[in-house]
């Protein structure tokens, strides 16, 4: 199918965590919001209210930073599943309209609604009555973007939030009109190490792929590479909306509050962290295939060190015996600023399966036995 032929909707929901904040709690509506570390503690922002962008404040930044530039925000603490409910509701709406849905986060999606429309007029009118029953039954804002494929319309989405719906048009000069202007970073799978590879040559704006024509590209890209950036440069994208879930990773990490060199201290932190991407990985119905650890000092030297798990688990116990065994390999007694586990995943029918009595019937070494023992010991003190 040619993007000429196809309806694509990207759904992005507006400063998402912020916006759950303030539909829950009245006194926060119209106010600055920023979900994330509070002001006096180390860490950052994940979300800040479009009232808080206004002066200054954006998601990543320290939180300090933060209330320096909006003293009088509200600072809220994370509350991940209460987003991840709503994600639930939304992306019921979702499915709702097609089953031809592409999660790319907790608040974002492509859905191809070709099935469900034939023209302009009938895609914007759908657009706009999803974005009236997200209104509805959700009590969220969202921007849409409507192209014939996925680049232009998560593009398109971003263009007039909050609260937007942009269309593409479909003529081709017309989307190498709207796409000139652009940073090539805006364009997929350019990112920052690329784009300076790009700038050297004197490319910076999507208009200077396009005076520049593939061939020229070559010699700096490869035959491949260049083709692809100068289809994506006049907006052509033949990728396909799937159903098969983008995540291909799960971690969650904590900053100390002061600077942490007590191992019960450090260990005990890496244990939530780690029982919670376990429990994650298991609801989500994935299979972790390899543990990464991440350390970062009080000088802020940062490094992340790995285990592969064959076969690949739904469980957590060999989850927590790596990420324990990356943790007393790799730390050096040092006090920590920031401990973080990941894990990356696959769904169960792309990877061999290890079932969840695996490690109940397998025999263990004595050292990983002995791990386990003193992992369970963790817990229980924990409970």
């Amino acid at each position: 199918m040619s993007d000429t032929d196809r309806w694509i909707f990207h759904v992005d929901m507006d400063a998402f965590y912020a916006s759950v904040e303030q539909r829950d709690s009245v006194h926060l509506r119209g106010e600055p919001v920023i979900v994330g570390a509070p002001p006096d503690k180390r860490g950052v922002v994940c979300t800040a209210s479009y009232e808080a962008r206004e002066f200054g404040v954006h998601s990543a930044m320290p939180s300090r930073t933060a209330h320096r530039l909006c003293p009088h925000a509200h600072f809220m603490p994370v509350r991940m599943q209460q987003y991840r409910d709503v994600s639930h509701q939304l992306f019921g709406v979702f499915r709702a309209v097609t089953s031809h849905v592409e999660g790319l986060s907790v608040d974002e999606a492509f859905l191809d609604v070709t099935d469900q429309v034939s023209s302009a007029e009938e895609a914007i009118t759908l657009a706009e009555s999803l974005k009236a029953q997200i209104w509805h039954e959700i009590g969220l804002t969202a921007s849409i973007g409507i192209a014939p494929n996925k680049l232009l319309a998560k593009l398109a989405s971003d263009l007039q939030k909050p609260n937007g719906l942009t269309f593409v048009p479909r003529e081709p000069a017309a989307i190498s009109a709207m796409l000139a202007p652009l940073s090539l970073q805006r364009l997929w799978g350019i990112g920052p190490k690329s784009a300076v590879r790009l700038e050297r040559c004197g490319l910076r704006k999507v208009a200077d792929v396009q005076r520049c024509g593939a061939e020229a590209l070559t010699g700096l890209l490869g035959q491949e590479g260049a083709e692809r950036l100068f289809a994506l440069s006049h907006g052509i994208d033949q990728r396909p909306v799937s159903q098969a879930s983008a995540v291909k990773s799960i971690s969650n990490e904590n900053t100390f509050g002061e600077d942490c060199g007590d191992l019960a201290t450090i260990e005990a932190c890496l244990l939530g962290l780690a029982v919670h991407v376990a429990e994650r990985v298991k609801d989500r119905s994935y299979l972790a295939t390899t543990v990464v650890l991440k350390l970062r000092w009080a000088d802020f030297r940062t490094i992340t060190r790995q285990i592969t798990l064959s076969p690949g688990t739904d469980h957590e116990r060999p989850i927590l015996r790596a990420a324990f065994r990356l943790l007393r390999t790799h730390w050096d007694q040092a006090a920590l600023r920031l401990i973080g586990i990941g894990v990356t995943v696959v769904p169960p029918a792309t990877g061999e399966y290890q079932p969840e009595l695996f490690d109940l019937t397998l025999p263990l070494s004595s050292e990983d036995a002995a791990l386990d023992v003193e992992i369970v010991g963790m817990r229980q003190g924990r409970e």
